[in-house]
């Protein structure tokens, strides 16, 4: 295709299961949203996800390098397993 939709586009469908991802990872007080206010836009704010107390079973905040003030969850290859079962039997984390 010379001009795909953004429905046929590869990167697409992994963003929508990261959203959903995330979505229920916060309903089960894994993650969390924070903001900064924006360096471009000070009326604005930028959103992150954040691991929560919950959640740091599960991983660590990296400190993003190109914005000190806001984390990026990273996930422990050995509790991903534990993490996905978690979600899958939509039980809370413990």
């Amino acid at each position: 295709m010379d001009n795909p939709t953004k429905y046929e586009h590869p990167d697409f469908f992994l963003f929508l299961n990261l959203y959903f991802f995330f979505g229920d990872c916060e309903t089960r007080g894994i993650v969390e949203r924070k903001s900064r206010p924006s360096s471009k836009h000070p009326d604005k704010e930028k959103l992150f996800w954040s691991l929560t107390e919950k959640g740091l079973q599960f991983g660590k905040n990296l400190t993003d390098p190109n914005h000190p003030r806001q984390t990026q969850p990273h996930f422990y290859d050995s509790q991903f397993p534990r993490l996905l079962s978690v979600m899958m039997n939509g039980i809370a984390a413990a």
